[in-house]
């Protein structure tokens, strides 16, 4: 399925796949459950997928990783005032043996261009684990692209209302979690009137044992990141909520709670606006070991930062809690709102509004 056009639609609606403990899969396991190598959608065409529920339940998988992906495509076009819908959605993983990775995303893509009011949306999906050891990484996405992205002409990319839940998460060795809403490799382009938006994510991991590193990000990004023309990027109302995690890792950094994490450049241009608002992260209960930093940052940024010609940046109404938790860190314990590693160059009537925001240490 490669061209959808003309007011067509393409839908998978009310799908459950469970997966029980008389399957005890000796290979790798995965699951691709729309792939479209290379998809364009325009004129008002549709491509929708709700209500699949994924379910794993008592399973052992002896051996390689599990994977579940969606939705996939290499190369993604959606145009003409089209609409791609990932939405209402879940996976779930409970009393689970995994050999050795966990791999999920909701939507798995290349190159994507969203233009002439079109939308992405991956909204109000979730994926829930409980109960599950994994040795291995743990790498789970709402959206993932791994070449470059442009928004523009009053199109969007939204992801709204999703949730990650993690509760008795038992790991070994090397363990990296990473948690993200939208994930970038390639290059980000928000351009003339585009939207990417984040809004009321959810994140919760609770008991997890030898987590020596948790990195959430509502936007995480490592090609460069550009906002111009009246483009914006709004990530706003998320939960991030970390209880009783213990780490022992002597080589990698703990935890990053960062709404937007990125470590390449950053360049708000023209009346574009980047807004991080209204974000609530907390550590409770957890006991982080590491000769490296210790981290909880709203918005780091690797790269160099540049706003320019009116361009704007909030950081506003945002809460970072710590409490009854400790950190024996030789090198730093970082917290903070903004984290930029080569500065920042403002100008042309540009502003950086930081105000409103919260930072609690209690019994720490």
């Amino acid at each position: 399925l490669n061209t959808i056009s003309n007011n067509s639609l393409f839908s998978l609606q009310n799908t459950t796949m469970t997966y029980f403990s008389e399957l005890q899969p000796s290979i790798d396991t995965r699951f691709d459950i729309v792939n479209m190598p290379s998809a364009r959608v325009s004129s008002n065409s549709t491509i929708a997928i709700s209500n699949f529920r994924f379910a794993s339940q008592s399973t052992n998988f002896q051996s390689g990783l599990v994977y579940i992906a969606l939705l996939s495509s290499v190369s993604l076009e959606i145009e003409g005032g089209s609409s791609v819908l990932v939405t209402d959605n879940s996976f779930s993983f409970k009393d689970v043996v995994i050999a050795t990775h966990l791999v999920t995303s909701m939507g798995v893509f290349g190159k994507c261009t969203v233009d002439t009011s079109s939308t992405l949306s991956t909204s109000n999906n979730s994926l829930r684990v409980k109960r599950v050891t994994a040795p291995g990484y743990t790498a789970t996405t709402i959206a993932t692209f791994s070449q470059n992205v442009t928004i523009s002409q009053s199109s969007n990319i939204t992801a709204n209302d999703n949730i990650f839940d993690f509760e008795d998460f038992t790991t070994g060795g090397d363990f990296n979690t990473s948690v993200f809403d939208f994930e970038a490799t390639g290059s980000l382009l928000v351009g003339e009137g585009g939207l990417l938006e984040m809004k009321r994510t959810i994140t919760t991991v609770t008991n997890c044992a030898d987590a020596t590193t948790v990195v959430t990000s509502q936007v995480n990004a490592s090609g460069p990141l550009n906002v111009t023309g009246t483009g914006k990027i709004e990530i706003s109302g998320g939960v991030g909520r970390q209880t009783n995690v213990s780490s022992s890792s002597a080589s990698t950094t703990p935890s990053i709670w960062a709404a937007m994490y990125t470590t390449a450049d950053v360049n708000v241009l023209n009346s574009g606006t980047l807004d991080i608002s209204d974000q609530k992260f907390s550590v409770a209960s957890s006991t982080l070991s590491s000769f490296t930093t210790t981290a909880c940052v709203l918005c780091a940024i690797g790269g160099p930062v540049t706003l320019s010609n009116s361009a704007t940046l909030y950081v506003r109404g945002n809460e970072l809690e710590a409490k009854d938790s400790s950190s024996s860190s030789a090198a730093a314990t970082n917290w903070g709102l903004m984290m930029f590693s080569q500065g920042i160059a403002l100008s042309q009537s540009s502003s950086i509004f930081v105000k409103s925001n919260k930072i609690t240490f209690n019994a720490v």
